[in-house]
């Protein structure tokens, strides 16, 4: 299957109303205009096409914050399990990883501070005992810490629990 190619072409040649669009367009303007949200992103596609991407607002709550923009990456959190646990069991599914198998066995580096009981099955259920993210995330976020940071920065956390006795 191809990838969505963005088109400059019109919603309807899609199925999708230009008025109808125009009202979603418009909400999105209003709630950044009302102060409900900073800021909004969004890319619509059917068929494989996709329309012109569309950004609203800022980026954060303060007006000092940089304009949003259709290329903004989002901070998507727990959102992306499905996907994720989806390919690990399509791993699990080929025999290349079990559900059990510790985390350190994967990455030596994680295997430390109490994470060395960590499975792969505890960090898909949230029973791992580490924090749903770093205290510093916020700082690192600003400061556009590259991914490598908040990696060495998860190698170095404690566990705030005993693996699989509690849910985080």
């Amino acid at each position: 299957m191809l990838p969505a190619m963005i088109q400059s072409t019109s919603p309807e040649s899609i199925g999708i109303s230009t008025p109808r669009l125009e009202r979603l367009y418009a909400l999105l303007n209003e709630a950044v205009n009302s102060g409900a949200i900073p800021g909004a992103a969004i890319q619509i596609g059917r068929y494989g096409i996709v329309l012109t991407p569309r950004a609203f607002g800022r980026q954060f709550p303060d007006s000092a914050s940089p304009a949003m923009a259709t290329d903004t990456i989002f901070l998507t959190a727990s959102v992306t399990k499905p996907v994720t646990v989806t390919a690990v069991m399509l791993l699990i599914e080929q025999g290349k990883l079990l559900l059990d198998d510790p985390v350190c066995a994967i990455l030596p580096e994680f295997g430390n501070r109490g994470k060395e009981l960590v499975t792969v099955r505890h960090l898909m259920t949230h029973t791992s005992g580490l924090p749903d993210m770093l205290p510093e995330d916020r700082a690192l976020r600003r400061q556009h810490a590259p991914l490598r940071e908040f990696i060495q920065r998860i190698y170095s956390l404690e566990v705030g629990f005993p693996p699989g006795s509690n849910i985080q």
